[in-house]
């Protein structure tokens, strides 16, 4: 009984201070923010998503890389760096379809990009397009075999009439 009682007093005093202080105001120091708060310095809006694309990439959060991207090339849809860059990070991380979507709009203004036409390659054929798959394979292939045909002395026997036959290539 005795247990009772107390417990209600602690009650009773508990919501008497509280009742108390319920009608005043408080008294609110008058001091600006920027006295309290450190300020940080100003940084560009491209720094920060650098940073959050860096950060996601590092941290293994590529949901925050393509995040950034997409605002980089939103704030600056003239440079095709941004999305050939989201065109690579979809195709890592298995994003086939939205890597034929970002891949093909990197074509139309880089046609000679030998990285998107292998990711173009793969993501067409997960998809199920073999036969556009096939035309990017044959792509890229070419493309590497004319990069290696450019190196002097490296690609005699590249040039020989049969093998240009076999790989169906166009003299």
């Amino acid at each position: 009984m005795t247990i009772k009682i107390s417990a209600l007093c602690i009650m009773l005093t508990i919501s008497v201070s509280a009742f108390g202080q319920w009608g005043k105001k408080k008294s609110i120091d008058k001091q600006p923010v920027k006295d309290t708060i450190a300020m940080a310095p100003s940084i560009s809006q491209d720094t920060v998503y650098v940073r959050m694309y860096h950060n996601g990439l590092r941290y293994g959060d590529y949901r925050l890389s393509i995040m950034a991207l997409h605002a980089l090339y939103a704030i600056h849809p003239d440079k095709i760096n941004y999305l050939d860059s989201l065109c690579l990070l979809y195709a890592q991380t298995e994003n086939y379809t939205q890597c034929i979507l970002t891949g093909v709009e990197v074509m139309k203004k880089m046609p000679d990009n030998v990285a998107i036409i292998s990711a173009l390659a793969v993501s067409e054929q997960q998809v199920g397009r073999y036969a556009e798959s096939l035309d990017m394979y044959q792509k890229e292939y070419a493309k590497k075999l004319l990069f290696v045909c450019s190196l002097p002395n490296s690609c005699a026997a590249i040039r020989d009439e049969k093998i240009w036959g076999i790989a169906g290539f166009p003299r």
